[in-house]
């Protein structure tokens, strides 16, 4: 009986300078230096600073002006291109969710993506593209399957990371969107 309560106490006061030690450690936590903590970030939540922009964000660098319609950034251009166009909403839309793989259906198409996709296709495309001649960089390509690809398209904006866009093709050997985040 006695055994156990020595062991019981003994842990119960390792414990307590467990706690002890816990606390001065936190106390002095405060005094170090915010970019080595974490994941290096600068602290900007008092100076109100923005990011510096990553080095080395794209790659590939790949710069893509006219593609030919057999590949898969020629997908990527008319989604560019669509939320571009200066045409009407209607036939801008549907040149825009023409590009999409079967399995999504066309209210989701506008709900989920074309709005944001109107919004950020600057980020995405050089300053001097319109929808006739666009003009942006693959910044890198993973082959998921021999049917299947992720381009990554470079941004523009140091605060926006560069944008996923899976593509697979169909039946008829077309290249599709499948998976897509304006």
């Amino acid at each position: 009986m006695r055994g156990r309560r020595r062991r019981c106490q003994l842990s119960w006061g390792v414990r307590a300078i467990l706690v002890v030690l816990g606390l001065l450690c936190f106390g002095c936590s405060s005094k170090m230096d915010t970019a080595t903590v974490g994941h290096g970030l600068p602290d900007t939540s008092s100076t109100r600073q923005a990011p510096t922009p990553t080095l080395g964000r794209c790659e590939l660098n790949q710069v893509v002006r006219y593609p030919d319609s057999d590949k898969p950034e020629w997908v990527i251009h008319e989604l560019f291109s669509a939320a571009l166009s200066a045409a009407s909403d209607e036939k801008s839309f549907k040149r825009f969710s023409s590009v999409f793989a079967k399995v999504h259906k066309k209210a989701w198409i506008r709900e989920a993506y074309w709005t944001g996709a109107k919004k950020h296709v600057r980020t995405y495309v050089s300053e001097a593209s319109d929808e006739d001649e666009v003009v942006f960089s693959v910044c890198r390509r993973v082959e998921e399957s021999a049917d299947t690809l992720k381009l990554f398209i470079g941004s523009n904006d140091p605060n926006r990371s560069n944008m996923p866009i899976t593509l697979a093709r169909n039946e008829a050997g077309e290249w599709k969107v499948t998976r897509y985040a304006p």
